[in-house]
């Protein structure tokens, strides 16, 4: 049985109000591309690192210097599953939770 996935989409979206903003967009198309855009306004660097295997894994980091420190992680075990990790040290917690549209469906909570 052939999986039917056209063209699963993956979004991805952040927002920290600690006097700093981030944005952080992730797009899946035809399991093939992903663009991460992320913005921050504090004087920030940020490194956002994307690698894919055999369209199955993706790693996802990105580290931020202005006391805080941001750790992604993003896994997908044959397009089944999507574990996203965000952790930020600000007397802030993010947790982002995705979504995806395609033969099989995770849609885990999201906390902020």
């Amino acid at each position: 049985m052939q999986a039917r996935i056209s063209q699963a989409k993956i979004t991805c979206c952040i927002e920290i109000k600690v006097l700093t903003k981030i944005t952080c967009c992730i797009e899946i198309k035809v399991l093939t591309k992903i663009t991460c855009c992320i913005e921050i306004k504090v004087l920030t660097k940020i490194t956002c690192c994307i690698e894919i295997k055999v369209l199955t894994k993706i790693t996802c980091c990105i580290e931020i210097k202005v006391l805080t420190k941001i750790t992604c992680c993003i896994e997908i075990k044959v397009l089944t599953k999507i574990t996203c990790c965000i952790e930020i040290k600000v007397l802030t917690k993010i947790t982002c939770c995705i979504e995806i549209k395609g033969a099989n469906v995770v849609s885990p909570e999201a906390r902020i």
